[in-house]
């Protein structure tokens, strides 16, 4: 179900940009005028038939077109998909808040933050509607993760492929304590470049003009939210059997949530391991 923010106008208008030339009706005041530049907006690109171009008529359009958005999350709930995802998000956001109280040089630590930058615009995109560039943001969190964990163990990342990023985290010794997640991690980065890179016309995502670039379908946003669990998730176990002296860093109540989002099997591989 795709809900473009301004519907098309079935009166005669006139409209420069994008090459459409027609009529447009005289506005009693500057609400509907304002609307109806919203409108031509959206329908200038539906439809270039040729006429003059007028790019400063586009650029106020689109100015207002901005200015007019209102942004909404028809599909949260409180027991919705979106709470395993944020859960396991909330649990890497207390990685990093514990990780800022131990020693770690300032380079990793940037990758680190870019890593929850990412995953932060992944969500918000997801919620508003924006689907394949939350997709895009979700899939440099992935990298970003992977550049940290290269970067903490000495590993030079400078000019380094995505592939041998890869290749490089499989290498540690501390990489097999989350071997499923990592395993998982390499799933799910090869589902989102299939999305990102569009290998199908399945994967388009076919929004065009301005109009249709934020909708709402709820079986994309739970195919988002599932995807961004698994990559939460799988991110927090690896990060947690590199960072593992850290949880102490974190009060009573924290660490038991960490402790919820990680597998017993992973924190019993990591008690066998240190004793």
């Amino acid at each position: 179900v795709s809900h473009a923010p301004y519907a098309a106008d079935p009166s005669p208008k006139t409209s420069r940009g994008f090459g459409v030339v027609s009529r447009r009706p005289r506005h009693s005041n500057a609400a509907d005028r304002k609307a109806a530049t919203r409108r031509s907006l959206v329908e200038r690109g539906n439809s270039i038939t040729g006429g003059k171009l007028n790019i400063d008529d586009d650029i106020k359009a689109i100015a207002s077109f901005v200015d007019g958005q209102k942004l909404t999350a028809p599909f949260i709930s409180l027991n919705g998909p979106l709470k395993a995802g944020y859960q396991n998000y909330l649990a890497l956001l207390l990685i990093r808040h514990a990780s800022t109280k131990i020693v770690i040089s300032e380079e990793s630590r940037k990758y680190f933050d870019e890593c929850m930058s990412d995953a932060s615009y992944a969500l918000y995109l997801s919620i508003v509607g924006m689907y394949k560039p939350a997709r895009l943001s979700l899939r440099g969190a992935i990298e970003n993760s992977l550049r940290f964990l290269s970067n903490s163990e000495g590993i030079s990342i400078e000019n380094i492929s995505v592939t041998n990023l890869f290749n490089a985290v499989e290498s540690l010794d501390r990489t097999s304590l989350g071997e499923d997640s990592f395993k998982k991690m390499k799933k799910l980065y090869t589902k989102l470049c299939s999305t990102i890179h569009t290998v199908d016309i399945n994967f388009m995502a076919q929004k065009i003009p301005l109009g249709s670039l934020i909708f709402h379908e709820e079986k994309e946003f739970q195919e988002n939210i599932s995807t961004f669990t698994q990559t939460m998730h799988s991110i927090s176990v690896l990060v947690f059997v590199f960072l593992r002296e850290v949880l102490p860093k974190l009060d009573a109540s924290q660490q038991d949530f960490v402790n919820r989002t990680i597998p017993k099997s992973v924190r019993k591989a990591m008690l066998d391991c240190s004793a």
